[in-house]
């Protein structure tokens, strides 16, 4: 067998090497080389930061820290990454941008990292739950932002009573009993109690609204009753005026018969009393010596000068007696309360008997 010189050898293998064919056989074999280096060594990653989208070749095993920093990404206290592989090649890395916010619950404060959400979110990963009354200081539907202090306090109803005082009221009356311009007091008045239940609202250490439920008198006031003098006012509340019409000057223009110097007391029986015969009490009745004048005798009484004035009386009780001094007082004029009674003392009256009674009266 012949061998060929070494020399010849050597030549042909020089030129093989440089020949079209080897030349692409060798780039061949320099791409399949980096192809498989890229697949097996390198990965591509989509990074997703909120709307921004990035792509990297970054080698198999990179940190996502270093995938980030490879790309100028920085993150925030309260970020966080999620990684996602999608294929042999590929894969996806998204940043989830966190915030902090603060929540105060009925005065108790606690600081949360939170995904990017709304204040009702906050609310629900607490567990807390607000009804129509409840305040908050934010609405749930808000897009909560980094810092965001939210404020919640939740409405609290109680329920309490409470004593006070019903003030009494005054009234003044027009009355002759006293000189004109003068004031006197005829019944004091006097406070009453109540006890009042109330149905509060609360915000935290706040009373935010309070409502009346009921209330319950445990007193009644007692009315101040005030006379202002008048001179010509009538003290009665009866009213003949038509039937008994009066003069200029405050005297009856038809009446059955007339007495001067005649002595009047006064006198009270409380609410409710009756006279001997038979109706109620009231300003305006009176009592008299039966025998001179009958039970539903109508009478108009006043003093000579006009300034005291009593006015119609009907006669329906028993009363008048004999003074010490041999005097007969002939009326007993009523009042509504003590004190009136006791300012109308003994009084010297002009009598006018309008209507004689016989005996009963009308009521």
């Amino acid at each position: 067998m012949n061998k060929k010189p070494f020399g010849s050898r050597l030549r042909s293998l020089f030129r093989m090497l440089r020949s079209r064919k080897f030349a692409v056989a060798l780039m061949a074999t320099v791409v399949a080389g980096a192809i498989f280096t890229v697949t097996y060594a390198c990965e591509i990653l989509y990074v997703v930061d909120g709307s921004d989208t990035s792509v990297a070749l970054v080698r198999r095993g990179a940190s996502d820290e270093e995938v980030l920093e490879q790309l100028g990404i920085t993150l925030g206290r309260f970020d966080t990454i999620e990684r996602e592989a999608v294929g042999n090649l590929y894969g996806q890395l998204s940043v989830v941008r966190g915030l902090s916010a603060t929540l105060i619950v009925d005065g108790v404060s606690n600081t949360y990292s939170f995904k990017n959400g709304t204040v009702g979110d906050l609310l629900a990963t607490q567990n807390v739950t607000l009804s129509a009354e409840d305040y908050c200081s934010a609405a749930e539907s808000r897009i909560l932002s980094d810092g965001d202090v939210i404020t919640v306090n939740h409405i609290e109803r109680r329920q309490v009573t409470e004593t006070v005082t019903v003030p009494y009221e005054t009234a003044y009356k027009s009355s002759s009993l006293i000189p004109t311009g003068r004031e006197r007091v005829v019944t004091a008045g006097e406070n009453g109690t109540a006890v009042n239940t109330y149905e509060e609202l609360w915000n935290g250490g706040e009373r935010v609204s309070r409502t009346l439920i009921s209330s319950r008198e445990t007193k009644a006031p007692v009315d101040q009753l005030i006379l202002r003098g008048q001179a010509g006012v009538p003290v009665s509340r009866i009213d003949w005026s038509e039937e008994f019409p009066l003069d200029e000057n405050g005297v009856p223009i038809n009446y059955a018969e007339h007495y001067s110097n005649r002595l009047a007391t006064g006198y009270s029986a409380g609410e409710n009393a009756y006279g001997a015969g038979g109706s109620f009490c009231y300003n305006g009745t009176v009592a008299v010596h039966t025998n001179m004048y009958p039970y539903g005798t109508k009478l108009y009484i006043r003093s000579t000068d006009g300034r005291f004035v009593y006015g119609y009386a009907l006669a329906n009780d028993t009363g008048g007696l004999k003074m010490p001094d041999g005097r007969l007082i002939d009326f007993d004029l009523y009042y509504e309360t003590f004190r009136e009674s006791a300012l109308n003392g003994l009084r010297t009256v002009e009598v006018y008997v309008l209507e004689w009674g016989d005996g009963r009266v009308y009521r």
